[in-house]
């Protein structure tokens, strides 16, 4: 065995001791730890050495250090000792972070559970015969033994070795745990433990367990079991293919590139054709989610489609047993095809059926019952085959054959990362210990394939031999075993492959464990991939996209391998992220020593020159003959024209060469070299049936640009070129007569001619005769148009004529969509000083009306914030995306961002709702730490006619004030807000704005940077008078009658939509939110309860009563006359008595206020106050709200359209509202209205009266729920599955406080006995402490688990009377006095704590993300709440539970956020000094640390060391109610069959450690 491996075994192993004073030595152990194990290490020992500790004993490890080469002590504080019950088996288990203390890095170990034959095997110990007499621990030096494989031993699961070594059974004690290791291809693996040793006459006897022994122990402790690795065979090894794939990788050179790890849609195919778990898992998953998809919605009972919806459950209930008796090994075949075929038949039958219900509506129209039933089916049957034809799409995407016949072309153009795949999924392989092969289409020169292939891996055998090897390490591993070659195209004997790869793949036919994997260029697809080898091998053929729909990472990934600075711009132009294109841009920046990735690509020729220089200078540096000759430069000037001119723009090879070698004699490796560097590209000429090797310029742009250059250095100057343009054939040709062959090299030109001749290329359209237009059919004014504007994105900016070009593009030449326009507007928005960017747009925009930005813009918007039909995003989106991203508001320099911002503020007038609410928590991140640039922004937008972009912009300016880290930025925000909107004491009328304005300067208030203003102007009610209220024959005349005899041609129905939506017979617009919310006000205006309070001023003491006696019984008496004539009673008659007395006590201004003032006041307020509900005068509000809201601007002609399209989007996309652009204006009108009625009434309150409820002055927007959006809640929801994952290798990565997973669902035993066991479930103390990856430890305040038992393949997920389990654990932390800690623990614990233990609620729906603890919001509805509760049950002490929610779920924001998550209590957050970091759901002390932080949504940590701290200051003990539930119960409410209920009260005992007891009660 190899040092190396020896030196493993003695870090691995352990000296065990008891935890106690005598530190009894127990015997040895092995450590083992493993990735995937979350951070848990296992001590693998004999049982019988752990026996003697006892029911709480602990063991303390002597472990070696190999940093001093000495041995230390280490007990873990957490340990769980595990014992087999029959083997002799035992496992001490702990936290991997404890062990980081004692030893940083722990080696790794393979496991195998397999004979090993007679190779060497060795362990080490701690024997007696070691035994250090002087050391009163009773420790031992490590010993090794070297022994063999002997025989399988008669006890289960053991087997025997023998030895020579010098021991006998006195000496040898100590060694018993120690493992058994061997070698094999010059790795390391452990075979079992040593548990005895025997003395015997055939010799001396060493018995071992086998590991099977502790993956069954850990099974039965719900442990993660050991993986088995494969072992070695014929010298083929975990080694042996790591060095294999090393050195390939390392051979590929720049087509791979490590850092660069874009996860692309072909990765996940590589499971597929290795059969991997994870593939498997796919497959049942898609194939699932079919038999699942909407089965609750079948019509069985259907006369027409009952028969469908039967077959449709029979083809799915096959389907499931096909599914459940799937075999998933390497050499089973899978099995779908009739199945398959049988969908095929009855999609064919459903559009049979779905045409006769078509033919049975037309003539059953009248009548209304049938028609609604047919209509029924043909939904039904939609639903049905929508369901198939995706499940289908999906199916097809498994690659069943591939599967079933393991051999897999990948084929592409050049450049789009085939290698770089291959290379990055077999370094993948290898990293998760899967045997792989990966070679290159170079390596195969002079032998045969056969030979290659062993002497490339190392392997000594025969080819036949090493197949068997590979198949026979596949079957270990459970999938196959991979053979990569790259590139077969590549290499001296490419053209072979045509013959070979048959034989190949013929060869592995036996071999059902190993899978084929090739790739191959596109262009020698044909020359190298054998005819028939998808029909008659079997094989697949993937194709290979690159990059597309992955821009942005592949951006980030090419930034991060070349160690650029990320862009600190958005990068909007698509093109940008081409890898080719990327590559040329990092290895220019690379070459010439920048760090910083370019602003732009504006002056593309200058980076491309760059480029040339760059790569003129790595050619001098690595040949002597092309020292001083700047040869790259001069050889794509020599074959520009040659390329250009030659048929297909295919340079055959033999030409290519021929005019490099007349140029340069005496560089004969020249053509090769610019092919090997990528410049230029060897291809096929396979025109014409010839097939000839050729050669292009590899990247399309720059070949392009060379040859539009060499076209415009033929002519001196631009006359010259201008008169040319007809006579010249190559001009003519690329501007009229094949315009549409040359669109790139247009492109170019339109960038290279103003740069040389200062004129725009569309300059030269009027040197062209009419004719030659009319010619072409005014096409290349299309083509010339199109390369004009996309010029744009790459030009010099200086080079840029704006006036020449807004000419061009207003007259009858410009043939520019309006649409792609704007589109390119966006993609120039964010380029500093360029002449088309967000400055232009935002001057294009105001200079429109808001009704006409909303005809023009609303369908772009939409479009240009999505994604295209390849999932790659438009610029709205990308600059969305951006803007969202981490870090970026540090990041980008200030004049990008203005700009950017700009262009996402024109967005917020969007009424897609959801991209509304993303620009605005974008805009919200862009601008956190860059204050400066929202107050330039928001006085941009301060005479914007549109209040849907001025309000929502004021909401982006209170969530930046509430992130801002900067206090200066906030204090100018502030007074910004302050200037502007309350200092002239009249704030616009939106309800909205108002709120966040003065949440603004409330905030600045709090925080102590703003002093010298008048909060009284800042807080409500402001000063808006009320409106006169339309009458009806004011607003019906907007509404068109529907028997109108041109009802259609006036476009009725787009035009009565908002009329309808608030007067009409649904009216859900007023009825479900305007009115409901308008009933709430109290029904008489501030103003006349002003004037009423004054007058009554004017009385005292009883004559105060005695008036308001009179005021309203007069007011009785006067509205009971209104009713009608009726005979005075003589309680009148005694009343106007008094009257007549009491206004003889009056003076003249009383009885004037008492009879012009209260009495009338009374007479309109008492008939309103007869009703509690609907009371409020609501009809002429109702008037005014669609009267205004055609005020606005609706205009039926410019919007109808969208509001048709916007009606029919929203009705079948309800989760993705669009509103009507009339909607829109219902909404500015609600705002506004909503802002004038709490000006001037007084809103119900049920705190209001010391929480008896009643009416007060307006509050904010949080009593009436009108706020729409979350404005500072920026973090977004992580999508469980991506649509578009391909890569199952990627895992959640594992964070220090995630807890383990529960995963007892196999259990055997009664029900019962499962709903009563505890030993499966997560210990609680592992939820309430947590240690991080530096050492420090965490205590929990909140955390809840539940797990849910895996549904059955093909049953729904809630699918009715199914028997299911699930499990609920939490723990909730509560803060008691520390006098009172004993008597809270003795009062919880030994108690069910599932019943009365009623925590605190919260109504976290009111506030906004960080609203609490200083917010008028909070103060308002929080302002009777007690922190300190009494609501547990035998709890006769007060407690103060320790988390509160953050912030509320507002219904209406669709930007993808987080709703809610839980934050320290006000308790805790003030007495700890916390602040919000930048980062939802970190908290920091006030030096700026990390002290808190929340984790998936309401799970809450707070570091122990600050927190006992608090708690000793404050005289504070904290306690933990853990409890929970685990159920056996029938799905759809049927009852459970039995429910237990864990429960335990833990603390902290006298050392700070949790401790605590768990115990399980029956609930009924």
């Amino acid at each position: 065995m190899t040092d190396t491996c020896l030196d493993i075994i003695t870090q691995l192993t352990v000296e065990l001791h008891k935890d106690d004073t005598s530190k009894e030595k127990l015997g040895t152990g092995v450590l083992y730890i493993n990735r995937e194990f979350s951070g848990v290490v296992y001590v693998l020992t004999a049982k019988h050495c752990l026996l003697g500790l006892g029911e709480k004993g602990r063991v303390s490890l002597r472990i070696y250090n190999p940093d001093t080469s000495t041995y230390e002590y280490f007990t873990p504080v957490k340990q769980s000792i595990l014992y087999h019950p029959v083997d002799d088996a035992g496992i001490v288990v702990f936290n991997q972070r404890e062990l980081t203390l004692v030893v940083s890095n722990l080696p790794s170990v393979f496991v195998v559970d397999r004979n090993v034959g007679g190779d060497e095997v060795v362990t080490k110990g701690f024997p007696m015969a070691t035994f250090d007499q002087t050391n009163e621990n009773g420790e031992s030096s490590l010993a090794m033994i070297r022994m063999n494989y002997l025989q399988e031993d008669t006890t289960k699961n053991v087997f025997q070795l023998s030895t020579n070594d010098d021991y006998s059974e006195d000496t040898i004690v100590g060694m018993s745990g120690s493992g058994i290791f061997i070698e094999a291809c010059e790795e390391l693996y452990i075979n079992g433990i040593l548990i005895r040793y025997t003395d015997e006459e055939r010799g001396k006897v060493i018995s071992a367990q086998r590991l099977t022994s502790y993956n069954e122990l850990l099974e039965k402790e719900y442990k993660k079991k050991m993986p088995l690795a494969f072992l070695g065979h014929h010298g083929l090894g975990h080694k042996t293919f790591k060095n294999n794939v090393d050195n390939s990788v390392a051979n590929l050179g720049p087509r791979y590139c490590q850092k660069v790890n874009v996860k692309t849609g072909t990765a996940k195919y590589f499971d597929c054709v290795a059969k991997t778990p994870a593939y498997f898992e796919r497959l049942k998953r898609n194939i699932d989610g079919w038999l699942t998809e909407k089965s609750y919605r079948a019509r069985n009972d259907s006369s027409r489609i009952g028969d469908l919806e039967a077959r449709l459950k029979a083809i799915r209930n096959d389907f499931t047993s096909a599914l459940k008796e799937l075999d998933t090994s390497v050499e089973a075949i899978i099995e779908f095809s009739d199945l398959n075929k049988r969908i095929d038949e009855y999609l064919e039958e459903l559009e049979d059926v779905r045409h006769k219900l078509y033919s049975d509506f037309s003539s059953v129209y009248k009548d209304e019952n049938l028609r609604k039933e047919i209509e029924a089916d043909e939904s039904r049957i939609s639903e049905i085959s929508r369901d198939l034809y995706s499940f289908k799409e999906d199916y097809d995407d498994l690659k069943i054959n591939l599967a079933n016949n393991p051999y897999m072309v990948i084929k592409g153009e050049a450049g789009c990362g085939k290698s770089h795949l291959l290379g990055d999924v077999a370094s993948n392989r290898i990293a998760d210990g899967l045997p792989t092969v990966l070679l290159l289409g170079t390596d195969f020169a002079g032998d045969t394939y056969e030979a290659t292939i062993t002497s490339k891996v190392g392997f000594t055998g025969t080819f036949q031999e090493f197949l068997s090897s590979f198949n026979q390490i596949g079957v270990q591993v459970g999938s196959r075993a991979l053979l990569m070659i790259d590139a077969l195209n590549e290499g001296p004997q490419a053209v072979l492959w045509k013959d070979r790869l048959s034989g190949l793949i013929k060869s592995l036919k036996d071999y059902p464990a190993i899978g084929l994997v090739v790739s191959v260029r596109d262009t020698y697809f044909n020359d190298v991939i054998p005819d028939g080898v998808e029909d008659d091998l079997k094989a697949t053929i993937i194709e290979h996209k690159g990059f597309k729909g992955l821009e942005y990472e592949a951006v980030r990934q090419f930034c991060l391998a070349y160690e650029l600075n990320l862009p600190n711009v958005p990068i909007l132009t698509p093109e940008f992220c081409n890898p080719l294109f990327l590559k040329i841009i990092c290895d220019t920046l690379e070459a010439s020593g920048e760090k910083d990735f370019p602003k732009g690509f504006n002056g593309v020729s200058s980076l491309f020159n760059q480029y040339f220089k760059n790569l003129d200078k790595k050619f001098a540096e690595k040949k002597p003959e092309y020292k001083y000759r700047d040869v790259v430069s001069a050889a794509v000037k020599l074959l520009a024209f040659p390329i250009f001119e030659a048929k297909y723009n295919l340079l055959k090879i033999k030409d290519a060469d021929s005019l490099l070698q007349q140029q340069f004699p005496s560089c004969h490796n020249l053509l090769a070299d610019l092919i090997d560097n990528n410049l230029l590209l060897k291809t096929k000429y396979s025109f014409d049936e010839e097939n000839i090797d050729s050669v292009v310029f590899s990247y399309q742009r720059i070949s392009d640009f060379i040859i539009a250059r060499e076209i415009v250095n033929k002519f001196q100057d631009w006359e010259s070129f201008a008169e040319n343009i007809n006579t010249d054939k190559t001009l003519h040709s690329i501007f009229v007569d094949k315009h549409w062959s040359f669109k790139g090299i247009l492109e170019a030109m339109a960038i290279l001619i103003p740069e040389k001749f200062a004129h725009e290329m569309t300059d030269v359209i009027r040197f062209i005769p009419e004719d030659e237009y009319e010619r072409v059919y005014y096409t290349c004014l299309n083509t010339i148009s199109e390369a004009q504007i996309n010029s744009l994105c790459w030009r010099a900016i200086e080079s840029i004529d704006k006036e020449t070009i807004i000419q061009f593009l207003g007259s009858k030449y410009c043939h520019i969509n309006p649409d792609d326009w704007y589109n390119k507007l966006v993609e120039l928005s964010t380029i500093p000083n360029h002449s088309f960017n967000a400055d232009y747009f935002h001057a294009l925009m105001m200079g429109l009306t808001m009704p006409k930005r909303d005809s023009i813009f609303q369908f772009f918007f939409n479009d240009c914030a999505e994604y295209d039909n390849d999932r790659c995003a438009n610029p709205l989106r990308r600059l969305i995306d951006w803007a969202w991203s981490e870090d970026v508001s540090v990041k980008a320099d200030s004049e990008s961002t203005r700009l950017a911002a700009i262009i996402l503020c024109w967005l917020l007038s969007s009424t897609y709702i959801k991209h509304r609410d993303e620009a605005t928590k974008a805009l919200v991140n862009l601008l956190s730490e860059q204050v400066e640039v929202l107050i330039e922004t928001l006085r941009q937008f301060e005479n914007v006619d549109d209040m849907y972009i001025y309000e929502r912009l004021y909401a982006v300016a209170y969530g930046v004030a509430l992130r801002t880290s900067s206090r200066d930025g906030l204090m100018k925000l502030a007074r910004y807000v302050y200037e502007t909107i309350f200092k002239r004491n009249n704030p616009p009328k939106n309800i909205l704005l108002r709120d966040y304005a003065r949440n603004i300067v409330e905030y600045a208030k709090y925080k102590g940077v703003i002093t010298a203003v008048d909060m009284k102007k800042v807080r409500p009610p402001y000063t808006s008078t009320l409106p006169t209220w339309p009458a009806d024959d004011e607003v019906n005349y907007l509404h068109i009658d529907y028997d109108a005899p041109n009802f259609k041609e006036r476009k009725g129905s787009e035009q009565n939509q908002i009329w309808e939506s608030v007067k009409g017979g649904l009216a859900d617009f007023w009825n479900k939110l305007t009115k409901p919310t308008i009933d709430h006000f109290y029904p008489v205006p501030i103003s006349e309860e002003k004037e009423f309070d004054k007058a009554l001023r004017l009385f005292k003491g009883n004559m105060k009563k005695l008036a308001i006696n009179i005021c309203e019984r007069k007011a009785v008496l006067i509205l009971n006359r209104q009713k009608g004539p009726r005979n005075a009673s003589i309680n009148d008659t005694i009343f106007e008595f008094v009257c007549n007395e009491a206004e003889k006590l009056m003076s003249e201004e009383q009885k004037k206020a008492l009879y012009d003032i209260m009495i009338p006041f009374k007479v309109r307020e008492l008939p309103l106050m007869q009703h509690h509900y609907g009371r409020f005068p609501t009809e002429g509000i109702r008037n005014w709200v669609v009267k205004r809201a055609y005020e606005l601007g609706f205009d039926v002609n410019l919007h109808g359209a969208y509001d048709r399209f916007a009606k029919k989007w929203t009705f079948r996309n309800s989760d993705k509202r669009i509103d009507r652009i009339g909607k829109k204006y219902q909404w500015i009108a609600f705002y506004e209205i909503m802002g004038i009625l709490a000006d001037n009434y007084k809103y119900e309150d049920d705190y209001a009266n010391e929480g008896s409820g009643g009416y007060e002055l307006f509050h904010g927007t949080w009593q009436s729920f009108l706020r729409n959006i979350n404005p500072s809640m920026i973090a977004r929801v992580k999508s469980v599955e991506s649509e578009e994952a391909d890569d199952s290798r990627v895992a959640e990565e594992h964070e220090w406080y995630n807890e383990e997973q529960f995963d007892n669902w196999k259990y055997s035993g009664t029900n019962e006995s499962w709903a009563s066991m505890i030993k499966d479930l997560p210990d609680p103390v592992s939820l309430i402490q947590k240690l991080d990856d530096d050492g420090i430890e965490w205590l929990t305040l909140n955390n809840s688990r539940s797990w849910d038992e895996p549904k059955d393949i093909g049953k729904e997920k809630y699918e009715y009377k199914l028997l299911k389990h699930d499990v609920y654990l939490a723990t909730d932390a509560i803060l008691v006095k520390q006098q009172d800690k004993e008597k809270a623990i003795q009062s919880l614990d030994g108690r069910v704590l599932w019943d009365g233990v009623e925590l605190p609620t919260d109504d976290w729906q009111y506030l906004v993300n960080r609203e609490k603890y200083w917010s008028p919001a909070y103060k308002d509805v929080y302002r009777d709440r007690q922190g300190w509760a009494n609501s547990i049950d035998g709890l006769d002490v007060p407690y103060y539970y320790s988390c509160e929610q953050a912030c509320g779920h507002i219904e209406d924001d669709q930007s993808g956020t987080i709703n809610k998550y839980s934050i320290p209590c006000r308790l805790l957050f003030e007495g700890m000094g916390m602040e919000y970091d930048s980062h939802d759901g970190q908290y920091l002390d006030k030096d700026g640390n990390l002290v808190a932080l929340t984790y998936g949504y309401n799970q809450i940590l707070v570091k122990k060391e600050p927190l006992l701290r608090f708690l000793k200051q404050s005289e504070l003990a904290i306690l933990w109610i853990v409890r929970g539930e685990k159920r056996v119960y029938i799905s759809g409410g049927k009852g459970c069959q039995c429910i237990y209920a864990p429960c335990g009260v833990y603390y902290l005992d006298n050392n700070n450690v949790p401790e605590g007891v768990l115990r399980t009660y029956k609930r009924v």
